[in-house]
C-alpha cells in the first residue's frame, strides 16, 4: 500500500467508528428536512405531528432535523 493509501484506510477506519457510535443500528433514524425548502413544504407541521405520535405511541426514535 502507498502511504496516501494507508491514511485513507485510518481516516476511514476512525470515521466508521465514529458513526457506529453515534448511531447505533438498533435504533430507527427519522430525518426531516427543515431546510427553507423543507420549512416551505410544511416541515415544521410534519416535525411536531411526529414527535407527537412518537410520544404517544411510547415508540423511541432519533429524530433528526436536516438541511
Amino acid at each position: 500500500m502507498t502511504r496516501m493509501t494507508e491514511n485513507y484506510q485510518a481516516i476511514r477506519s476512525r470515521a466508521e467508528a465514529q458513526v457506529a457510535t453515534a448511531h447505533p443500528t438498533d435504533r430507527v433514524r427519522i430525518l426531516i428536512g427543515l431546510g427553507t425548502c423543507g420549512m416551505a413544504a410544511g416541515g415544521k407541521a410534519v416535525l411536531a405531528a411526529l414527535e407527537e405520535k412518537l410520544a404517544r405511541e411510547g415508540i423511541e426514535a432519533d429524530v433528526i432535523r436536516v438541511g
